[in-house]
Protein backbone atom coordinates (compact mmCIF):
# COMPACT_ATOMS: atom_id res chain seq x y z
CA UNK A 1 0.00 0.00 0.00
CA UNK A 2 1.09 3.50 -0.90
CA UNK A 3 1.61 6.27 1.99
CA UNK A 4 -1.42 8.57 3.10
CA UNK A 5 1.36 11.28 3.32
CA UNK A 6 1.71 12.47 -0.56
CA UNK A 7 4.69 13.31 -2.40
CA UNK A 8 6.53 16.70 -1.50
CA UNK A 9 4.86 16.36 2.32
CA UNK A 10 6.37 18.57 4.91
CA UNK A 11 5.24 17.58 8.52
CA UNK A 12 6.75 20.50 10.41
CA UNK A 13 6.33 21.11 13.93
CA UNK A 14 3.43 18.29 15.42
CA UNK A 15 3.68 16.18 18.70
CA UNK A 16 2.94 13.03 17.86
CA UNK A 17 2.53 10.53 20.74
CA UNK A 18 0.90 7.62 22.08
CA UNK A 19 -0.17 5.61 19.07
CA UNK A 20 -0.40 1.82 18.95
CA UNK A 21 2.40 1.17 16.94
CA UNK A 22 4.18 3.84 15.07
CA UNK A 23 4.44 7.69 15.37
CA UNK A 24 4.65 8.09 11.56
CA UNK A 25 4.84 5.54 8.94
CA UNK A 26 4.78 5.77 5.92
CA UNK A 27 5.49 3.79 1.69
CA UNK A 28 6.37 4.98 -1.31
CA UNK A 29 7.28 8.92 0.10
CA UNK A 30 9.95 10.96 -2.02
CA UNK A 31 10.83 14.61 -1.53
CA UNK A 32 9.55 15.04 1.97
CA UNK A 33 10.88 16.52 4.80
CA UNK A 34 10.00 15.79 8.34
CA UNK A 35 11.01 18.92 10.58
CA UNK A 36 11.23 19.94 14.51
CA UNK A 37 8.87 17.27 15.40
CA UNK A 38 8.11 15.69 19.13
CA UNK A 39 7.68 12.07 18.75
CA UNK A 40 7.38 10.07 21.87
CA UNK A 41 4.99 7.21 23.71
CA UNK A 42 4.84 5.05 20.36
CA UNK A 43 4.30 1.44 20.24
CA UNK A 44 1.86 1.23 23.84
CA UNK A 45 0.29 -2.01 21.84
CA UNK A 46 3.53 -3.90 22.41
CA UNK A 47 3.93 -5.34 18.91
CA UNK A 48 7.23 -6.77 18.22
CA UNK A 49 9.65 -4.13 17.65
CA UNK A 50 11.97 -6.48 15.31
CA UNK A 51 8.74 -5.78 12.81
CA UNK A 52 6.84 -2.82 12.85
CA UNK A 53 7.25 -0.23 15.69
CA UNK A 54 9.33 2.78 16.00
CA UNK A 55 8.85 7.00 15.82
CA UNK A 56 9.30 7.09 12.14
CA UNK A 57 9.26 4.34 9.97
CA UNK A 58 9.94 4.94 5.93
CA UNK A 59 9.82 2.00 3.45
CA UNK A 60 10.16 2.74 -0.37
CA UNK A 61 11.16 5.93 -0.11
CA UNK A 62 13.83 8.02 -1.82
CA UNK A 63 14.82 11.36 -1.09
CA UNK A 64 13.59 12.68 2.51
CA UNK A 65 15.10 14.63 5.15
CA UNK A 66 14.26 14.08 8.86
CA UNK A 67 15.76 17.22 10.50
CA UNK A 68 15.33 18.71 14.05
CA UNK A 69 12.89 15.69 15.58
CA UNK A 70 13.18 14.58 19.26
CA UNK A 71 12.56 11.28 19.02
CA UNK A 72 12.26 9.42 22.10
CA UNK A 73 10.75 6.81 25.16
CA UNK A 74 9.34 5.29 22.18
CA UNK A 75 8.93 1.29 22.80
CA UNK A 76 10.32 0.11 19.26
CA UNK A 77 13.11 2.20 17.09
CA UNK A 78 13.81 5.34 16.99
CA UNK A 79 14.42 6.32 12.90
CA UNK A 80 14.27 3.58 10.52
CA UNK A 81 14.69 2.95 7.17
CA UNK A 82 13.76 0.06 5.34
CA UNK A 83 12.75 -1.78 2.11
CA UNK A 84 14.45 -0.11 -0.15
CA UNK A 85 14.91 3.32 0.80
CA UNK A 86 17.64 5.74 -1.15
CA UNK A 87 18.92 9.34 -0.72
CA UNK A 88 17.45 9.99 3.12
CA UNK A 89 19.08 12.30 5.28
CA UNK A 90 18.53 12.03 8.95
CA UNK A 91 20.25 14.90 10.51
CA UNK A 92 20.47 17.12 13.84
CA UNK A 93 17.84 15.40 15.68
CA UNK A 94 17.63 14.37 19.60
CA UNK A 95 17.14 10.59 19.73
CA UNK A 96 17.13 8.52 23.26
CA UNK A 97 15.58 6.28 25.44
CA UNK A 98 14.22 3.89 22.66
CA UNK A 99 13.82 0.38 23.34
CA UNK A 100 15.39 -0.43 20.37
CA UNK A 101 17.49 1.10 17.58
CA UNK A 102 17.88 5.22 17.20
CA UNK A 103 18.94 4.68 13.93
CA UNK A 104 17.67 2.06 11.77
CA UNK A 105 18.83 1.43 8.19
CA UNK A 106 18.02 -1.83 7.01
CA UNK A 107 17.86 -2.89 3.02
CA UNK A 108 18.90 0.34 2.14
CA UNK A 109 21.30 2.75 0.16
CA UNK A 110 22.56 6.23 0.03
CA UNK A 111 21.49 6.81 3.83
CA UNK A 112 23.33 10.61 5.55
CA UNK A 113 23.64 10.10 8.99
CA UNK A 114 24.56 13.09 10.30
CA UNK A 115 24.99 15.42 13.37
CA UNK A 116 22.93 13.69 15.60
CA UNK A 117 22.62 13.58 19.16
CA UNK A 118 21.57 9.85 20.07
CA UNK A 119 21.86 8.28 23.37
CA UNK A 120 20.20 5.49 25.83
CA UNK A 121 18.68 3.62 22.78
CA UNK A 122 18.97 -0.78 22.60
CA UNK A 123 21.72 0.29 19.79
CA UNK A 124 23.03 3.87 18.39
CA UNK A 125 23.24 3.48 14.96
CA UNK A 126 22.27 0.14 13.19
CA UNK A 127 23.25 -0.07 9.42
CA UNK A 128 22.06 -3.60 8.15
CA UNK A 129 21.95 -4.84 4.29
CA UNK A 130 22.79 -1.46 2.87
CA UNK A 131 25.15 0.31 1.08
CA UNK A 132 26.93 3.44 0.64
CA UNK A 133 25.74 4.86 3.88
CA UNK A 134 28.04 7.98 5.42
CA UNK A 135 27.23 7.86 9.18
CA UNK A 136 29.39 11.25 10.81
CA UNK A 137 29.15 14.10 13.11
CA UNK A 138 27.23 12.39 15.77
CA UNK A 139 27.48 12.49 19.30
CA UNK A 140 26.85 8.79 20.71
CA UNK A 141 26.20 8.58 24.37
CA UNK A 142 25.62 5.06 26.17
CA UNK A 143 25.57 3.58 22.64
CA UNK A 144 27.54 2.63 19.62
CA UNK A 145 27.39 2.29 15.95
CA UNK A 146 26.81 -1.21 14.55
CA UNK A 147 27.28 -2.07 10.80
CA UNK A 148 26.33 -5.66 9.74
CA UNK A 149 23.93 -7.58 7.88
CA UNK A 150 23.44 -10.40 5.48
CA UNK A 151 23.25 -9.92 1.77
CA UNK A 152 19.31 -10.06 0.88
CA UNK A 153 17.11 -10.20 -1.65
CA UNK A 154 14.03 -7.61 -1.81
CA UNK A 155 11.91 -8.38 -4.62
CA UNK A 156 14.02 -8.74 -6.54
CA UNK A 157 16.44 -6.39 -5.43
CA UNK A 158 19.93 -7.86 -4.08
CA UNK A 159 21.22 -5.53 -0.85
CA UNK A 160 24.96 -6.17 0.36
CA UNK A 161 26.40 -4.15 2.97
CA UNK A 162 29.45 -2.09 1.18
CA UNK A 163 30.32 1.26 0.42
CA UNK A 164 29.60 2.14 4.61
CA UNK A 165 31.40 4.86 6.09
CA UNK A 166 31.24 5.94 9.30
CA UNK A 167 34.02 8.85 10.56
CA UNK A 168 33.85 11.49 13.14
CA UNK A 169 31.82 10.32 15.91
CA UNK A 170 31.47 11.66 19.34
CA UNK A 171 31.41 8.83 22.02
CA UNK A 172 30.45 10.48 25.32
CA UNK A 173 29.53 9.00 29.05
Amino acid sequence: PRSTLFPYTTLFRPTIRNNGALGIGANHLHEGLIVGNDIYGNNWRNFDISFASAAIKLTNTQSIRIRGNRLHDNNGQGMWLDQLCRNCTIEDNDIYNNAGTGVFVEVSRTALVRNNRIRSNGNGVYISASNDCLVAFNQLYDNGVVVHGMPRNYHGVYRTLKNNVVRDKSFWR
